[in-house]
C-alpha cells in the first residue's frame, strides 16, 4: 500500500490508490491508522464491526465512511486492522459495504501521533487513473 501526505496549513491530506474503490478504501483506512499511530505492531483482530455507507457519489461515500471510521476509534477504542469492502452503484446512489476487524485500542495501548478530528471536503477528489483509482482527502486535525 502506497500513500503520499498532502501539505495544508491547518489539516493534512492524503492521495491513496488502489486498483478499484474498495480497495480504496482499505488502503485509506490503514493509511489513516498509520498516520494517527504511527508504524506499530497493533495486535489482534477481536473486534468485528460491520459498516453501510451510501450517498450520492463516492466522494460522499468516503468522506462518510472515513468519518465513521473516526468515530470507531474515538468513542469504540476500535483500531482498523483490516478491511474488506464491497460497492454497489446505481444510476443515482452509492452505497458501500465493509467488515472492518480491529484491535481493542486498550489492549494494543498505541499512543496517538496525529490525532485526527474529522474528514472534509475541502479539495476531495476520487477520480480514475490507468489501471485503477485515486482519492485525495483531507482531514481536520
Amino acid at each position: 500500500m502506497g500513500f503520499k501526505i498532502l501539505d495544508h496549513t491547518a489539516d493534512f491530506g492524503l492521495r491513496v490508490r488502489a486498483k478499484d474503490f474498495p480497495e480504496l478504501v482499505r488502503n485509506m483506512t490503514l493509511a489513516l491508522i498509520e498516520i494517527w499511530f504511527g508504524k506499530v505492531e497493533i495486535k489482534g483482530k477481536n473486534i468485528v464491526r460491520k459498516v453501510q455507507i451510501s450517498g450520492v457519489d463516492k466522494e460522499q461515500v468516503l468522506v462518510k465512511y472515513m468519518n465513521e471510521v473516526i468515530f470507531l476509534i474515538d468513542s469504540q477504542r476500535l483500531i482498523p486492522v483490516d478491511v474488506e469492502c464491497t460497492l454497489n452503484e446505481t444510476a443515482n446512489k452509492v452505497k458501500l459495504s465493509c467488515k472492518i476487524e480491529g484491535a481493542d485500542m486498550s489492549m494494543s495501548a498505541p499512543t496517538a501521533i496525529k490525532p485526527i478530528k474529522a474528514a472534509t471536503y475541502h479539495q476531495l477528489s476520487v477520480r480514475k487513473i490507468p489501471h485503477g483509482i485515486t482519492a485525495d482527502i483531507f482531514f481536520d486535525i
